[in-house]
């Protein structure tokens, strides 16, 4: 797992650092040979997670899709049949180890200590003042940061009934926070609304909505809504 339970800025194990070693190898020696000549080729080949600061979700690589599936079809695990066996002559199990050396023998001359300190530098999840396309968001230069990426999107929402049809339940997270600027002159370390909802995105947390105009002025301040929990009260996710 992409933990850092330590906060020491590193990946907890180092069968974190050896894996990402071994994907994208695993994936070119099951599809290189088949992708020869492949104008496209390099972008099927890519596998693994990003390395620094990831500004969209992150999804499995075209190549480790078709690695998986063929990987699945060698034991008649999926319900769609392969018609191009991508391991040939070869035992798939034998190049799960043959790559898994090759990435143990790369990793050694890369780290060249022990193994159990082969440790990955954990990727932060940084919020920035633009989106994806560099379009900006907030106000420039305003951008936050935790010290582990959550590679689950910015966003989470939550919607159910509750024991009768006229008890919804509506939770959600929204980092930063539910202001997502500064009015001119504003300093970020004044406005309590502006990364409120940073530390329940941090800890896996849902934040209460509340859903009629009681609740909302109860826990408001100047029409703003200052505070979006109970405490006590937040769902894991």
């Amino acid at each position: 797992m992409r933990t850092d339970d330590n906060g020491d800025g590193f990946f907890d194990h180092p069968g974190q650092t050896i894996f990402d070693a071994w994907l994208p190898i695993m994936v070119r020696n099951t599809l290189g040979e088949t992708l020869d000549g492949f104008e496209l080729k390099q972008i099927w080949l890519n596998a693994g997670y990003q390395t620094r600061n990831p500004r969209l979700e992150e999804h499995p690589s075209a190549g480790t899709l078709v690695l998986y599936y063929a990987l699945r079809n060698s034991r008649s695990l999926t319900g769609v049949p392969h018609h191009h066996d991508l391991f040939g002559d070869t035992s798939p199990d034998k190049v799960v180890r043959q790559s898994l050396s090759e990435a143990v023998a790369a990793a050694a001359k890369v780290f060249r200590t022990p193994m159990e300190q082969w440790l990955t530098p954990a990727v932060e999840q940084v919020f920035f003042d633009t989106n994806a396309n560099r379009i900006p968001m907030t106000s420039p230069g305003l951008s936050f940061r935790l010290p582990l990426y959550a590679n689950r999107g910015a966003m989470n929402f939550m919607a159910a009934y509750g024991e009768d049809q006229d008890s919804p339940l509506v939770r959600y997270v929204n980092p930063p926070g539910i202001q997502g600027r500064l009015a001119p002159g504003e300093r970020a370390e004044d406005n309590p609304l502006l990364t409120n909802h940073l530390e329940a995105y941090q800890n896996h947390e849902l934040l209460r909505t509340y859903l009629n105009r009681e609740m909302v002025e109860a826990n408001s301040l100047d029409g703003q809504v200052i505070r979006l929990d109970i405490p006590g009260d937040r769902p894991k996710l």
